[in-house]
């Protein structure tokens, strides 16, 4: 064997030698199928439903039929349930310092934001 050849084959063998230990070492160590019991992650359940827009059908003492974009639903109402309503105001309607405003907008590349909508909250912030 040449010189060359054995400078060449020296540092090639200890390559081999060292990929041969970590393969038998990965090898020795993997979890084996008794060790995969797991199994596949369950789907999560939807959340609940905590708000639905609708227009009232009926109302039938905690139960309310609604008429909604995808049909129609019956929602029983829990004791103490918060029910909100929407309709048209004006500024002559607003009390200062009793009335809360909201303001929806989205992103504009004129003005920072445009407006899109307005909502008025006339008991304040809630507790």
């Amino acid at each position: 064997m040449s010189k060359a050849l054995r400078r060449f084959a020296l540092p090639v063998l200890g390559l081999c030698a060292v990929s041969l230990l970590a393969l038998t070492a990965g090898f020795l160590t993997a979890a084996g199928p008794a060790d995969n019991r797991a199994g596949p992650p369950e789907a999560e359940a939807p959340p609940p439903v905590t708000a639905v827009r609708g227009v009232i059908q009926q109302l039938n003492g905690d139960q309310v039929t609604l008429t909604t974009s995808s049909g129609g639903i019956t929602v029983r109402l829990a004791p103490g349930s918060i029910i909100e309503t929407l309709g048209a105001t004006t500024t002559l309607h607003l009390a200062v310092g009793d009335d809360w405003l909201n303001v929806g907008a989205v992103g504009h590349p004129q003005t920072l934001f445009a407006i899109n909508g307005l909502v008025v909250i006339s008991e304040g912030p809630a507790p």
